[in-house]
């Protein structure tokens, strides 16, 4: 649930609108999340989601298809969507980690620079055993900037697309005008985000 329209006070957290040639930058239908992704990846979904008081959840997801990559490790894709501002990451880590489906899973610290947290890396991902997984969980780096809580969730099928999850994972970003989202969202699960499943 959105609440009251509130200015970030940090400085920009977006990066360079630019994309590297084959590559688009999307942004979600709230104006606040934006990612970018292989122009390939052409199943887009940039509508919120509705939290359990039924307001819109800032969401933007794309993939070649969206219910693979998120429900099992054949389909490469990118997920990001916005919580309301908590102070530790490993509540959303707990809540959406996964725990089976790859031969190993580390969590460990995140810090690019405009956002810090918490991340979790899968590796030997799915029945090939070549799908890797990455799920960040962090806040703005500005310490005066609470506006809200970032979840990124990355997939790639393969090794071929390990570089556009790299770029995917650099280019992750915020609008500077974020809108603060209200503690009821923190703990609201949105209607389709659900961590792939180990299958």
């Amino acid at each position: 649930m959105v609440g009251s329209p509130a200015r970030a006070s940090a400085p920009p957290t977006s990066p360079p609108d630019t994309a590297p040639e084959g590559y688009v930058r999307l942004v979600d239908d709230t104006g606040l999340l934006s990612i970018v992704v292989p122009e390939t990846w052409t199943d887009v979904d940039p509508v919120p989601v509705e939290d359990v008081d039924n307001g819109p959840q800032p969401w933007l997801a794309a993939s070649t298809d969206i219910d693979q990559f998120l429900q099992t490790f054949d389909a490469s894709g990118a997920l990001i969507t916005a919580f309301a501002y908590d102070p530790d990451p490993q509540f959303l880590i707990d809540q959406f980690s996964l725990l089976e489906g790859c031969t190993d899973f580390v969590v460990e610290p995140f810090d690019d620079g405009r956002f810090a947290g918490l991340v979790q890396l899968g590796v030997g991902c799915g029945e090939s055993g070549e799908a890797s997984w990455t799920l960040i969980v962090a806040n703005p780096a500005a310490p005066t900037d609470q506006s809200l809580t970032a979840m990124v969730q990355l997939q790639s099928a393969s090794p071929a697309d390990d570089e556009a999850v790299r770029i995917a994972r650099e280019s992750f970003a915020t609008t500077t005008a974020s809108t603060a989202l209200t503690a009821s969202t923190a703990s609201s699960t949105p209607a389709n985000s659900q961590p792939a499943d180990p299958g």
